[in-house]
């Protein structure tokens, strides 16, 4: 194609360039965020995926957190789980990635 420009590339996508200054030497916590916006828009469907072997966010502190965020029991109803033999990046084992697009699939047809 030829395309040209004078923009510089970023190879990471901008991945990595946080600012955790907010939170320094705390445990950061975004569940009260997400209950807010679950408690603002009752519609809300909530899905979470986790690999079993991911160190970073292990899959049972994400049923923790949503089982201690006080919700109600029409809005616990709308937060989902799936799990995959997978570490942190759930979409790499080629199995994982296929059933992953599956259970999205049938995620967003259903709500």
């Amino acid at each position: 194609m030829k395309y040209k420009n004078d923009l510089p590339y970023d190879f990471s996508g901008g991945v990595g360039q946080w600012n955790y200054n907010n939170v320094q030497n705390k445990y950061l916590n975004a569940s009260e965020l997400l209950r807010q916006a679950m408690s603002k828009n009752p519609n809300l469907k909530v899905w979470v995926i986790a690999g079993y072997y991911d160190l970073a966010t292990p899959y049972h502190a994400a049923e923790y957190v949503v089982k201690h965020m006080n919700l109600r029991a029409e809005q616990k109803e709308k937060v989902s789980f799936t799990y995959y033999e997978a570490g942190h990046m759930v979409y790499m084992p080629k199995d994982c990635m296929i059933q992953l697009n599956k259970d999205a699939d049938e995620f967003y047809k259903k709500n």
